[in-house]
């Protein structure tokens, strides 16, 4: 998963790892990580999230495993 952050200041918690974040900032959460976005304000937090599997799939480049 895939995230930007359209408004505010804050942090993300990745499994355990702290990453502080503001307006404009990309990351990306590893599959399958335990993560918590945090907003210690009463301010909103706006953010968009967005996948990039079916491209990489598309274009061969992510492996993926079926049973």
């Amino acid at each position: 998963m895939n995230t930007c952050m359209m408004e505010a200041v804050y942090f993300l918690l990745i499994e355990g790892n702290r990453l502080d974040y503001e307006a404009g900032d990309i990351f990306e959460v590893p599959v399958w990580a335990w993560h918590q976005l945090n907003n210690p304000y009463d301010e909103p937090v706006e953010y968009v999230t967005f996948e990039n599997a079916p491209e990489l799939l598309n274009n061969g480049t992510a492996l993926r495993e079926e049973e």
